[in-house]
C-alpha cells in the first residue's frame, strides 16, 4: 500500500530534516506510528497524502507516485485512496456536521454523492456516537464531538489507506476504544491498511506493528 524510498524533506527555516531511508505499508496492514515530537510523524502523513511534496525520494500511495501528480490530481487522489483523520480535525465551520462528513463526494468528481453514500454518513455518525448531531455545525459541537466528525469523514469513502493523526487524543479511555474499534472495522470492511500517529502507548497493542519514528529525524526541534 505504501512504499516510500530515500525519502528527504525539509522546511524552510531548515532547522528540521526528515530523511526516511526506507518504509512500507503493507495492504491490510494496521501500523502505529511512536515518537517523541517534532519528530516528523504528522510530517510524514502530510507527505504521504501529498499535502506536502518532498525534495528528494519517492513515495508510491497504491502503486501511484503521489509527488508526481499535479496538485489538482494529488487532492483527487487522496480524496478517493485516502482517508485522513487530521490532528487538528480540519471542519469547515461553514458547514454542517453532516456536510463535513459528505465533502470528500463535493470535491471529488469521481465520487457519487447518492443515497448510499448518504446512508453510509448517517451510519458512520451513529456509530461514532454524533447520529443526532449532524445538522450542527462545528462550532456548536464539543472537541470530541468534532474529532468524530473529522473520523466519519476520513472513513464515509471506504478508502484503500487510512491515515490518522492522534485520532482518539481528545477521547475518555472507553470511546477511545470505541473509536479504534471502528475505524478498524471500517478498515476490515474496506480492505484498507491504517497508518495512525498515536502518544497512548495503550493503544499499541491493537496493532500489528510499532514503528518507532525518532530514528527518521535529524535536527532541532520543528
Amino acid at each position: 500500500m505504501i512504499a516510500v524510498q530515500d525519502l528527504s524533506f525539509r522546511y524552510s527555516d531548515a532547522s528540521f530534516r526528515l530523511h526516511v531511508p526506507q518504509f512500507e505499508l503493507q495492504d491490510r496492514e494496521r501500523v502505529a506510528i511512536v515518537g517523541p515530537s517534532g519528530s516528523g510523524k504528522t510530517t510524514l502523513l502530510n507527505l504521504i497524502a501529498g499535502i506536502l511534496t518532498p525534495q528528494a525520494g519517492r513515495i508510491d500511495v497504491a502503486g501511484t507516485d503521489v509527488a508526481q501528480l499535479s496538485d489538482v490530481d494529488r487532492r483527487r487522489f487522496r480524496a478517493s485512496t485516502i482517508g485522513f483523520v487530521f490532528q487538528d480535525f480540519a471542519l469547515l465551520d461553514y458547514l454542517s456536521a453532516r456536510q463535513n462528513i459528505l465533502y470528500p463526494y463535493r470535491i471529488t468528481p469521481a465520487l457519487t454523492l447518492d443515497a448510499k453514500a448518504r446512508a453510509r454518513a448517517e451510519a458512520l455518525a451513529v456509530s461514532c456516537g454524533i447520529g443526532d448531531k449532524l445538522d450542527r455545525h462545528p462550532t456548536a459541537l464539543s472537541q470530541g464531538e468534532q474529532q468524530r466528525v473529522a473520523i466519519c469523514r476520513a472513513l464515509v469513502t471506504q478508502p484503500k489507506l487510512i491515515l490518522s493523526d492522534e485520532a482518539t487524543g481528545n477521547l475518555d479511555p472507553d470511546s477511545k476504544s470505541r473509536i479504534l474499534d471502528l475505524l478498524f472495522e471500517q478498515a476490515a470492511e474496506a480492505g484498507a491498511a491504517v497508518l495512525a500517529v498515536t502518544h497512548d502507548h495503550e493503544l499499541l497493542p491493537r496493532f500489528e506493528r510499532v514503528l518507532d519514528f525518532a530514528q527518521f529525524r535529524e535536527g532541532a526541534e520543528a
